[in-house]
């Protein structure tokens, strides 16, 4: 996991650019975070010891350390705690991702999450959507704001503050991480290098090679991606729809930028 991906994916996590409207990090970005980046993929100690421990290639997994490791070393933010869970007589109330204390002393509440979402509009308001349908952006943000980030205004959660000395958290933020991947036919109405397409319309559109995003590699171009052609993806889809329903995440290998600078897709089935 350690290689040259992982870097490029750190260097996406520190945009900061989240899907959803919450606080900038930017802002609490060190200075001079791109040189210290580049410091670290010439001496990768660091990291590695970071994702030494990690077993697990789920992708929310690897986000989160990814985030971790951003916060503790490319941020003026101070980690308090994280991924701690609240419980009331052996049962648990949720889990709190991050308490960060800023420069200034203020002690914020994160609730961080990945996520990828697929725009329907003929569905407002859950109109961005994950590529399962059960999962939509208006149904994260509505869980994180009545539950996750209300745990620690609880009795039980105000106690557990002060079991570990920590003053009341006045503020609390959502952080959504992820992508938003538009409607291909439409594309044209977004300025997006991501779109969603369905599998009859993909097998006439003209893609170049394009490479099976495994998770979770879906941050970045992973550098060992096989690219294969449209037609053989059409070849591949039309035998993996016969089976499973799940839509499929391509890398787009853009060279020449005939793509319209689309980076990735997802591809759907028809009845989608």
């Amino acid at each position: 996991m350690v290689n040259k991906n992982l870097i490029d994916d750190l260097r996406w996590v520190l945009q900061f650019e989240t899907i959803n409207d919450a606080m900038n990090l930017v802002d609490y970005r060190i200075q001079d975070w791109d040189a210290q980046l580049e410091n670290l993929s010439n001496n990768r100690t660091l990291i590695e010891d970071a994702f030494s421990e990690v077993k697990s290639h789920f992708l929310g997994t690897y986000f989160e350390v990814l985030f971790s490791f951003a916060i503790r070393h490319f941020t003026t933010l101070e980690v308090i705690c994280e991924h701690e869970q609240i419980h009331l007589s052996g049962r648990t109330l949720g889990e709190v991702d991050l308490i960060v204390r800023t420069p200034q002393g203020e002690f914020i509440q994160f609730e961080i999450a990945i996520k990828f979402y697929l725009q329907r509009p003929d569905l407002v308001p859950h109109d961005w959507i994950g590529p399962n349908k059960n999962d939509s952006l208006y149904k994260k943000t509505e869980r994180a704001l009545t539950h996750q980030l209300t745990i620690l205004k609880t009795d039980e959660g105000i106690e557990w503050l002060k079991s570990r000395s920590l003053p009341v958290v006045e503020r609390t933020e959502l952080l959504v991480f992820g992508r938003l991947f538009y409607d291909f036919l439409n594309r044209h109405r977004h300025h997006s290098d991501a779109v969603w397409i369905r599998f009859d319309d993909f097998c006439r559109a003209a893609f170049s090679s394009l490479a099976i995003a495994k998770k979770p590699h879906w941050l970045t171009h992973a550098e060992d991606m096989e690219y294969i052609d449209h037609s053989e993806c059409c070849l591949y889809l039309k035998e993996c729809f016969t089976t499973d329903s799940r839509p499929v995440l391509f890398a787009v290998y853009d060279e020449f930028m005939i793509n319209d600078g689309n980076k990735w897709v997802f591809v759907v089935p028809n009845a989608w």
